[in-house]
């Protein structure tokens, strides 16, 4: 299991899905979906810390294929349990890696790279 300070910066990678705290980040500071160019739009999200911590982590994602969110109204956006897999088995186009919320199945992003930069809040 990695240690969070901030300053780090992480690509995510099959490695990185085994060892980041993913359960640690639950509530969405910040969502922003930005086309830039091609089909696929690149996503930003700042998740905030469970724990007594001023970290948070601010998750840069490349070609979203899919990004699936709760029907919500105007709560905030939240992961109950966030969980990152491998998604390579499931034959999307441009799919490496999947976000979701284990308990609820919703939010999903299906994307191709990303990283995550740990900072204070």
């Amino acid at each position: 299991m990695i240690t969070l300070q901030a300053g780090q910066t992480f690509e995510i990678n099959d490695t990185l899905l085994v060892d980041f705290p993913w359960h640690e980040f639950t509530n969405v500071a910040r969502f922003v979906m930005e086309w830039s160019a091609g089909p696929y739009p690149d996503i930003e999200l700042i998740l905030e810390s469970d724990l007594a911590t001023n970290l948070v982590a601010c998750l840069s994602l490349e070609q979203v294929a899919e990004c699936r969110l709760p029907d919500m109204g105007i709560r905030r956006l939240q992961f109950s349990s966030l969980t990152a897999e491998n998604a390579r088995s499931h034959q999307w186009e441009q799919v490496n890696y999947r976000i979701f919320d284990a308990d609820f199945e919703e939010p999903v992003l299906m994307f191709k790279s990303g990283q995550i930069q740990i900072q204070t809040q």
